[in-house]
């Protein structure tokens, strides 16, 4: 619900060229950080949690943004567990697999 929030205060209103967020301080909203809801992202875990031969990420699912910083929420692909990370890198062009594709 947040992230549709965060989405559509960003966005044009139907009828009007500027948005919500610009209406109502008078400045453009930044939407450099804004990414594709539901694409592959990849936590980076920092050198001095990991040893030499552990991952360097995390894999999750990018399900939206934190309201007090620029992170995102990922919900990891092995625990479910939804954490807040700005070191993010992201597959927009990779989607979540569909339930077919799980099944096998």
């Amino acid at each position: 619900m947040t992230t549709a929030k965060y989405i559509c205060n960003r966005s044009p209103v139907c009828g009007d060229s500027k948005t919500p967020k610009e209406l109502f301080y008078g400045d453009k909203p930044d939407v450099s950080n804004m990414k594709t809801f539901g694409a592959r992202a990849y936590d980076h875990i920092p050198k001095a949690q990991r040893q030499k031969l552990y991952p360097v990420s995390i894999k999750g699912i990018m399900v939206g943004y934190a309201a007090d910083s620029k992170a995102y929420h990922i919900m990891l692909d092995d625990t479910k567990k939804i954490i807040i990370s700005r070191d993010v890198t992201f597959e927009e062009s990779i989607g979540v697999p569909k339930d077919e594709d799980k099944t096998q």
